[in-house]
């Protein structure tokens, strides 16, 4: 829970939401991991005038709900030196910006390996 507000003015700061979770699960087991993050964030009070005038439907702020999930499997437990790693960040495929005109990306996966020497 934020209160950010302007000691003079009374009104929340700008670009910053009064609620804000952010959550990490992950398990082990074996050579496995599977875990998720989940972020959430209100809806930002007060962003900048002039940006509402330029910026088209400016002024339509919402919640923020991204969730990202991954999974690896580590083989050096079977003596060969490689992780494989999967990721698929926000899942939902939920549209939104951090900061006005900033769309962030959508649903994308990536699948990586890592061999240690």
């Amino acid at each position: 829970y934020l209160w950010t507000r302007d000691l003079h003015t009374h009104k929340a700061l700008k670009y910053r939401p009064r609620h804000l979770f952010v959550g990490s699960l992950d398990y082990y087991l074996g050579g496995w991991n599977i875990g998720s993050d989940f972020r959430y964030w209100s809806r930002i009070e007060e962003i900048d005038d002039e940006l509402v005038r330029i910026v088209n439907d400016g002024d339509l702020r919402v919640e923020v709900y991204v969730l990202d999930l991954r999974t690896s499997y580590d083989f050096n437990r079977l003596g060969v030196p490689i992780s494989v790693f999967l990721n698929a960040d926000n899942i939902l495929n939920y549209n939104y910006v951090e900061i006005i005109g900033n769309l962030k990306p959508i649903r994308n996966y990536s699948l990586s390996i890592q061999y240690s020497f």
